[in-house]
Parts: C-alpha cells; structure tokens; sequence
C-alpha cells in the first residue's frame, strides 16, 4: 500500500513538529504501509526560517529505500518583508510560496505510481489546504493529523471576527474533506467536536506523541538527595510578552484598527513560560538562602530576550544557563544529566488547555522525575495518570515552593504507571495509524 506522506517539517528541520512524523515514516513499511514523504526542501529552510537548526543524523533512522520528494518554496521573509504582504499571513502563508513547486512534483509521483491514501500532518496549517485539493484531485481519501489546533491556537488575538470567521471555516471545509481526523490530545478532540457539530464524531481518532523504541523496565523513579540540584528544560516555551498584552490589554486601549481584534477564548501563555516556575525558585531561595548555591537551572533551546529578562527579573541569573539548541543526541545526554525536568502549560481562561508537549515523552523516556508547573489542562491529566511527576500549582508559589523544597531534601520516590505508559511506544501509535489509513482506504472506496 502506497500513501503521499504530506510534511512540511521533516528532518533534517530540528523543529518540534518534525518528530512526530519522522516516527510514523518509520514504522509505517512494518505494516505493509509505504510513505513517499513530501517535504520542504532543505536548501530553502533559510527562505522560511529565520534560524535554522538542522539534525542530519535523524534522517538515519530511515530506510535507505524511503523516497523523500523535497519541494522548493519561493522565499518566504523576501516576501512577507513587503509591507502589503505582511499584514495578510493569513494568505501569504507557508502553503501559498509552496503550492506552484507542491502540485508540479504531486503530478509527476502520481503519474508514476497509485496512491492509496494521502496523509498530512500540521502545522502549518495552510498545507491542509493543498492536501485536501490533492486528495479531491486524484480520489484518494485524506487523514488529517492535527498536532495543535488551528482556529483555536490562541497565543495571540485574531485581527478581527471576519479574520477568524476565515480560519474557522477553512477548518470546516478540510475537516469535512478527511476521511478521518487524528489529534494528540483529548482535549483538542473534544473542541472540535463542540466547535464543529456536523462533524461526523466517528472521524475522529486519538494518537498521543510519544517516544521511540523503549521498553520501560523500571516502575520506580527515584530522586536521591544531594546538594547540588540541576533542573532542566528542553524546547521553546512559545511565549511572548507583546502576543499576551494584545491578548488581554482592554478594547479601550488599544489603537483604531486593534480595536478590531478578536479571540474566541483567551489563553494565558505566561503559565507556559518558566515565570511561575522562576517566581517558586525565588521564594525557596528567600525561604533558604543556601538553595542559590544548590540549585543550576538549564534551558536547551533558543535564547529569547524576553527569557533573559524574566530570569535577570527574578534575581536568578547566576544560577540559569542557557546552552542554546541542542540536536537530538545532545539533548538525550543533556537531560541525563538532570536531576529534574521542567513542564509547564498555558492557561486557558475558564476552559481546559489541549496542549502536551512532545517533551513529556523523552522525559518519559529516560525515567526523569518531572516538576510540573500546569494548570487545568489535557498536560496535567496525561502527568498525573504516569505518575512521574510532582505538580506544582502555578498559582500558589508559596505552597509550591513548600512542596519542592522537602523533595530537594529527602529522598522521593515517583511510582510510574508502566501499563499506562507503554501505550505511547511509537511503534504501537504507528500500527494504530497504518490501522487509520487502511481502514480509511477501504471504506473510501
């Protein structure tokens, strides 16, 4: 069985996005299932990324006989640079410098060969576009694989309803389009379910991120007390503080055209930064002086302004390191060497946040107690059914800085549920998606 295996971030791209399916292509040929993977060109990553980080060695895990149809984008900052151009993202987007090079090499692979099904993975969500007129084109069901959501991935306010309105609909129209509906969270299910009720429910299925290859063979996870603490994190917190003022500044003072500015719900990405977390360390310190000499904080990841100045706020900065991006094999070895690992959520405003970072699963699988800073959200409930975790509420400091201060000081004991756990081995996810795409091709037809 042949499928167009649609991602746009695939590896070399170091991204976050890129892991997902680089674990799915894989594992897919084990279950008779064999993906072309259509993806951007590396040599244009610098056309649409402002920095580029690159892991060569992930393309390793693949099959010397995986076919990977690199498609070339026209320059996407050249373009947005322009002063018209930049205020329409929404359609001068990652799909609209894509599609001319995208269709041109769909076209030829056809030609060559059947396909049975195309699967896509987003973001960007603009591609899902392309991917639905692909799979209308040729007659080959569509399986859609959200990795966040897309009308209602706040981190910062729509321009206006109409803007919105336009999201949402072009999430309708590709929802109603796929045969079938994947997400990585319950959370995200139960939204679109609710924000889409002509939705058939029957579409959707649910396929978590998680780790590769790994057979989890202790339940115990265990903290041994020592003097010097050393506390990690990996990845980006996507974060910024002039997103989260436009998200909650009043109406009444904003400029003209903000005025405008609409969200269909408010999310809080302050609590997926590290201030909540920084904010507990600080009040431990007032509390023990002797802790600023034990604890080393680590971030892995890109150096953001915004981050240095919340940690040099804080009166943290002789004990933070910033180590920069790491590749894969850099980060597994950075995170061996902590003691702890740090997660943390974003707030949704009288709701439920969807989001588990892909993060929780290599914590997961190196057997790192986690500190987790979460709110109530899809992160929290996946954190306490593991069992490895000590959640934290971000909301309470002094409380929180209580409770990790007597684990900093006595040997703890995390009791993983490795029945629950097992089930985000990649290769069983992968078998439940070639499951996905087999069924799918077989009812399409």
């Amino acid at each position: 069985m042949n499928i167009l295996f649609i991602a746009y971030q695939f590896p070399p791209l170091n991204v976050g996005g890129s892991h997902r399916p680089l674990m799915f292509a894989k594992y897919l040929p084990e279950y008779g299932i064999t993906p072309t993977i259509i993806t951007l060109d590396q040599r244009d990553y610098s056309v649409v990324y402002t920095k580029v980080n690159r892991d060569n060695n992930q393309l390793k895990e693949l099959s010397d006989d995986t076919h990977i149809c690199q498609v070339k984008s026209d320059n996407l900052i050249r373009k947005r640079s322009n002063r018209f151009i930049s205020r329409f993202p929404e359609f001068f987007n990652e799909a609209y410098y894509w599609r001319k090079d995208f269709y041109k090499k769909i076209s030829i692979l056809v030609s060559k060969k059947k396909y049975d099904a195309i699967f896509v993975t987003a973001p960007p969500f603009s591609i899902l576009k392309l991917a639905k007129k692909t799979s209308k084109k040729f007659d080959v069901p569509l399986i859609v694989d959200l990795r966040d959501h897309w009308s209602l991935w706040m981190t910062t306010p729509y321009k206006s309803y109409l803007h919105y309105l336009l999201v949402k609909n072009s999430e309708k129209r590709v929802l109603q389009a796929a045969e079938s509906i994947i997400t990585t969270s319950l959370v995200t299910q139960s939204d679109l379910i609710k924000h889409h009720p002509s939705i058939r429910k029957s579409k959707f299925n649910y396929i978590p991120n998680g780790f590769d290859n790994q057979i989890l063979e202790n339940e115990k996870i265990v903290f041994n007390t020592k003097y010097e603490i050393n506390i990690g994190y990996v990845g980006s917190f996507y974060y910024d503080p002039e997103s989260r003022d436009m998200m909650f500044k009043e109406t009444k003072k904003k400029t003209l055209l903000k005025k405008l500015q609409y969200t269909p719900r408010k999310e809080d990405w302050l609590y997926r930064s590290p201030y909540f977390f920084l904010k507990t360390i600080k009040q431990i310190i007032k509390n023990n002086p002797d802790f600023k000499n034990r604890i080393k904080i680590s971030f892995a990841g890109k150096k953001e302004n915004w981050l240095l100045q919340m940690v040099d706020d804080f009166g943290l900065s002789d004990i933070v390191n910033h180590v920069g991006w790491l590749d894969k094999q850099q980060s597994v070895e950075f995170q061996k060497k902590c003691d702890f690992l740090l997660l943390t959520s974003s707030k949704v405003i009288n709701g439920k946040d969807y989001s588990i970072a892909g993060k929780t699963f290599e914590y997961l699988k190196l057997l790192k107690p986690v500190l987790g800073f979460v709110t109530n959200s899809a992160q929290k409930d996946l954190l306490e059914q593991l069992g490895n975790s000590l959640l934290l509420d971000p909301d309470d400091h002094i409380e929180s800085s209580k409770k990790l201060e007597q684990v900093f000081n006595q040997n703890t004991e995390f009791i993983l549920n490795k029945k629950f756990a097992k089930q985000f081995e990649r290769k069983k996810q992968t078998q439940q998606l070639a499951q996905i795409i087999k069924s799918c091709n077989k009812r399409y037809h």
